[in-house]
């Protein structure tokens, strides 16, 4: 997805989902990067996965979980 941003591949983002049970945190990732493909680096990505599991189960074991 990064790749396809840097390329100027950015207007239509298709993702092809059977079901969605089990695949939460990377279809979600998927859409905010679609939204802002700038906001999200190798460097940052364990942010993310923390921001999100905060969300879903609470900040006491957030960082854990993610």
């Amino acid at each position: 997805m990064s790749l396809a941003a840097k390329y100027g591949a950015d207007r239509v983002w298709i993702v092809n989902v059977g079901h969605l049970k089990g695949y939460e945190l990377p279809m979600e990732f998927f859409i905010t990067m679609a939204w802002d493909p700038a906001r999200w680096t190798a460097d940052n990505l364990s942010t993310f996965t923390e921001t999100w599991a905060a969300r879903e189960f609470g900040p006491e074991h957030a960082a854990e979980i993610a």
